[in-house]
């Protein structure tokens, strides 16, 4: 073990700052250069306790996978998860790298029974984007391109041929009507059976234009435990639905990502309804309609643990209210470290709506660049009893205030940066 991670160990580990977090089935400990170290000795894939008897392999047909194979190993492996998952006795599933499309990816299934998918030799990708389009100058709206989609519904369009930092490519702006879109570059329209889009560039549609179908993509089923490691999630209605009026459904994800949810409505890469658990570890969120992480209640309301969690850039043009995570309503979150930035309102914002007084701790997490400065706010809070602890977070770049608690509701905070956080709401802010 590294000399440094094992002086950090040798400390005390940090308490929980209200009974509400004694779900936290690890130890955390003071980082040796700041931040926070989760026990080592915690594996999430051992933690999830999914009972392996019989797996499945898939591969890409281009290299040999077929549905018609075994599926018994790589040598005889599917061509597409949907298949794998589609087998009664499957307990897990491992997905070598590819492009999984529509219905060669996990394709909304949601099956009935404890499992595993893991991805392995380098990016798997199941994605609902529709392949084969023949775009044509449309006669009316000049500026236009316009494809025949019939059968799908794209609520997203992304344009890659100049991504950006992160390697991601850009959404196009949905507009109301079509005459909007052919007045405005990076923009799109779908009007019955043909799309239309207008490009940043102007050019025609190529390769680089990237047309989203507005179907499942990844699912969760009552009362299965699922443990997913080394997947991406492209597109959908919600790239993840992890929907559960079940206490017994759970989730556990390791290295996943969730990108281009859809943008007729602030769809969120990942929406966690319900469920009983919900453990997400080194996972991103980005360019999607919505919040990059939401949780709600579906007659339950999970547990939710986020390490190392990445969001942003998530929202449309417009929106006010679309955050790096938000939770609405009971239950309680865990953040330990990770980054959350420019995303079009409160970077994170936990709010009763209905009642169950939601409360969150966050542990070295840096918050900053909202993205819309009318909602510029780093760390907020609202509703009668919710509460929020910060333990060492930082904020930069808030428009209007670092915290914000609004009327009814409490955020406690210490090792912050700014040392003197600037401040906003009718909530209490205070050290703890």
């Amino acid at each position: 073990m590294d000399k440094k991670l094992l002086s950090a160990m040798r400390r005390l580990p940090i308490p929980i700052p209200d009974a509400a977090f004694s779900f936290m089935p690890f130890d955390v400990f003071r980082g040796p250069v700041g931040g926070f170290v989760v026990d080592p000795n915690f594996d999430l894939q051992t933690y999830a306790g999914v009972s392996v008897t019989k797996e499945y392999w898939v591969k890409p047909a281009a290299e040999g996978g077929s549905d018609l194979n075994s599926g018994a190993d790589e040598s005889n492996a599917f061509a597409t998860i949907s298949h794998a998952m589609g087998q009664a006795d499957v307990d897990r599933i491992r997905v070598k790298a590819g492009l999984y499309y529509l219905a060669d990816g996990w394709n909304g299934l949601t099956p009935n029974r404890n499992l595993e998918v893991i991805g392995y030799d380098g990016d798997v990708i199941s994605s609902t984007e529709v392949l084969g389009l023949v775009w044509a100058a449309d006669g009316v709206y000049t500026n236009c391109y316009k494809a025949d989609v019939t059968g799908y519904t794209s609520y997203c369009v992304a344009d890659g041929i100049s991504p950006d930092i992160y390697g991601d490519s850009i959404p196009l702006h949905r507009q109301a009507t079509l005459a909007a879109v052919d007045a405005n570059p990076g923009s799109f329209l779908q009007s019955g059976t043909d799309l239309y889009v207008r490009l940043l560039d102007d050019r025609a549609p190529d390769s680089d234009v990237h047309v989203f179908n507005a179907v499942n993509n990844g699912r969760t089923s009552d009362p299965v435990t699922y443990y997913v490691e080394g997947v991406t999630f492209h597109g959908g209605g919600r790239p993840f639905l992890a929907g559960s009026s079940s206490a017994l459904c759970k989730l556990y994800m390791r290295e996943c990502a969730f990108k281009y949810s859809a943008r007729n409505a602030a769809r969120e890469g990942i929406f966690i309804n319900g469920l009983g658990e919900v453990i997400l570890e080194n996972c991103v969120s980005a360019r999607n309609g919505g919040d990059a992480f939401k949780s709600d209640i579906d007659t339950v309301s999970a547990n939710l643990i986020l390490i190392n969690p990445i969001g942003r850039f998530c929202g449309r043009t417009g929106d006010a209210n679309v955050n790096g995570y938000s939770r609405h309503e009971a239950g309680n979150t865990i953040i330990i470290n990770g980054e959350m930035f420019e995303c079009l309102g409160r970077v994170i914002q936990d709010v009763n709506l209905g009642g169950g007084s939601p409360k969150q701790w966050n542990m070295g997490l840096y918050l900053h660049d909202p993205a819309n400065p009318a909602s510029g706010y780093n760390f907020a809070v609202g509703g009668s009893g919710a509460e929020m602890w910060i333990d060492t977070g930082r904020s930069t770049g808030a428009a209007i205030a670092d915290i914000e608690a609004g009327a009814g509701s409490t955020i406690y905070y210490r090792n912050f940066d700014p040392a003197t956080p600037v401040t906003a709401g009718a909530g209490t802010v205070t050290t703890y």
